[in-house]
């Protein structure tokens, strides 16, 4: 029930945003999601969802995402956007509760969110992965941001550890009706995204990026490899940055990495836009995210007396 209460919220809210946008900016629409919706469209009606010049800012989805956005297509931009956006938060929130660290809520209080809900991103879904291993299926629509998530998760116990391969079939069964409906959207779609604008992984960027290293000194820790994994792969602004969050250990960290969040905000919003940031906007992530995220995890902890 908390869950479906958040859901319900977080899609309020982010209708709330849509709407106000669109009457701001006619035609936003629906945000990123909106090119999903395009593309399920598109399918169910028999046009080529790739038929479609792409740009640096304007990149197809793989066709899983269309499937995914299917069941959504037939509402409109703005009610879609805010559905989807409430289900993938009441998918977060239940991994979360069920966890039994209802402090990880916190999360939810972060830029890092909000932005996600200002441009009706996947993130959180993608960070509902961390928690339940169906929700694996992200894999096949945001690859560079779903797999430290789950190479580190709850399914890198239940799966690759106890080899509980019944949370693989959400993933098969997208998987093959997507090549059912469009046999070669893999490869169309591997010739589209040439023309992304592309980005770095945060690792390289210099002087901060290799500093992530750091966090070897707690190989052992998941935590650890879910920031390392993170730091190597191409990732956008912000929102791609909401599983960092789950490095914090404690109510404590948590809160300041979400304080560290709007720090970030606080700083792109008198910069100007993105690329007016300090040092490069990878390096003002890293400084405003990531590296707090390694300092909490290899800082000594104070032992307790017996």
């Amino acid at each position: 029930m908390a869950a479906a209460i958040a859901g319900a919220l977080a899609g309020g809210f982010c209708y709330g945003i849509l709407k106000l946008h669109e009457s701001v900016q006619p035609g936003i629409k629906a945000e990123d999601f909106q090119w999903s919706l395009r593309s399920a469209r598109d399918l169910w009606a028999g046009r080529d969802m790739y038929g479609y010049t792409p740009g640096p800012y304007a990149i197809p989805y793989p066709a899983p995402a269309a499937l995914v956005a299917m069941p959504l297509a037939w509402m409109p931009d703005l009610v879609a956007g805010g559905v989807f956006f409430g289900l993938s938060t009441m998918l977060l929130v239940f991994g979360i509760l069920r966890s039994g660290e209802e402090w990880r809520l916190a999360m939810l209080f972060s830029w890092s969110f909000a932005y996600a809900m200002l441009y009706v991103q996947w993130s959180p879904l993608i960070c509902a992965a961390w928690y339940l291993p169906a929700v694996a299926f992200m894999v096949l629509i945001k690859p560079h941001i779903t797999l430290p998530l789950l190479l580190a998760g709850e399914f890198r116990k239940k799966v690759l550890g106890q080899g509980e391969w019944k949370w693989l079939i959400p993933a098969c069964a997208i998987l093959v009706l997507s090549l059912v409906c469009y046999p070669t959207w893999p490869l169309v779609w591997y010739r589209q995204i040439a023309s992304y604008q592309g980005i770095s992984p945060p690792l390289l960027s210099l002087p901060l990026g290799p500093l992530v290293l750091v966090s070897l000194l707690k190989w052992r820790d998941r935590r650890a490899w879910l920031l390392i994994l993170l730091s190597m792969m191409p990732q956008r602004m912000v929102y791609d940055q909401l599983a960092i969050f789950f490095v914090a250990n404690s109510p404590r960290e948590l809160w300041i990495l979400v304080a560290c969040s709007w720090v970030n905000f606080a700083i792109f919003s008198q910069s100007g836009g993105w690329d007016n940031v300090p040092f490069g906007w990878q390096n003002f992530l890293l400084a405003t995210l990531y590296l707090p995220a390694v300092a909490m995890l290899v800082w000594p902890k104070p032992q307790t007396k017996a």
